[in-house]
């Protein structure tokens, strides 16, 4: 019994070496492969092939980047050219059309002056080309003849209404009419009266205009501007006396016969 249980670990024995050496021998021939692999991996980074076949990718890619970054540079100079192209012929077109004004409001003031009309009528010629052209009056002084006003109720008997509702919204550098009615204690049109229109708070610069048969007179803004802003339009009876057409506000005495306008200028 003794002899047979020696026998059995001796096989045992046999049989742990045995597997010893099989993973001995895989170990090898692991190490073996990673080798052999790691040496693969070496020829090729050196290959006279492999290597300059990488340092030309590399250059397209950089090459492609920089013809993108010149791309897009160029797509910036030629959108900004545009944009300075369009305003260059913004700026064309409103000088054209500052001109046209000009040019077409001083043939129609000289044709009035020829024409032989009566005051009422030049002057409610020269109320049509200003509303138009307001900008000609800046640059050209011209003063009607005064309007007769007959039968006509003393000017503390006036009464100034608004037509021209407030908080106009005006483009910068634009111009919009505004609109009042003078009638008397009873509310009866007044034809004849005179009204001073001024922006006050922006300068002195006062345009003078006569009531038709409704009783209505209009004016624009007298001042433009290039910032946004509120401002006030107002509009007072005035002495008969008074010369129609535009003179410096500042010679003219204010009277509590007025009304104000609240409008803005707006870049919108």
């Amino acid at each position: 019994m003794g002899q047979d249980e020696k026998s059995l670990d001796e096989r045992r024995y046999d049989l742990d070496r045995f597997r010893a050496e099989q993973e001995a021998k895989l170990q090898l021939r692991r190490l073996a492969l990673d080798r052999a692999k790691a040496r693969q991996e070496q020829r090729i980074l050196r290959s006279p092939v492999l290597l300059p076949a990488a340092i030309a990718l590399g250059s397209v890619l950089v090459s492609g980047t920089q013809v993108w970054v010149s791309y897009i540079s160029k797509e910036k100079e030629v959108r900004a050219a545009q944009i300075e192209k369009d305003k260059e012929l913004a700026l064309n077109e409103r000088q054209s059309q500052r001109q046209y004004c000009l040019d077409g409001a001083k043939l129609s003031v000289e044709y009035l002056e020829k024409s032989g009309g009566s005051s009422d009528e030049i002057q409610r010629g020269l109320a049509l080309i200003q509303t138009t052209c307001p900008e000609y009056f800046v640059t050209n002084s011209y003063t009607a003849p005064p309007h007769p006003i007959s039968n006509s109720p003393a000017a503390e008997e006036l009464v100034v209404e608004k037509i021209t509702v407030d908080n106009q919204v005006i483009p910068l550098s634009g111009w919009k009419n505004f609109a009042a009615r003078v009638v008397d204690r009873n509310r009866r049109p007044v034809e004849g009266a005179k009204l001073a229109w001024r922006t006050p708070d922006m300068g002195s610069y006062t345009y003078v205009g006569v009531t038709d048969r409704s009783g209505v007179s209009s004016a624009t803004n007298l001042y433009t501007s290039s910032t946004t802003g509120t401002h006030q339009q107002t509009a007072d009876v005035v002495g008969r006396d008074t010369p129609l057409g535009f003179t410096d506000g500042s010679k003219l005495k204010p009277t509590d016969k007025l009304v104000t306008f609240q409008f803005t200028f707006s870049g919108k």
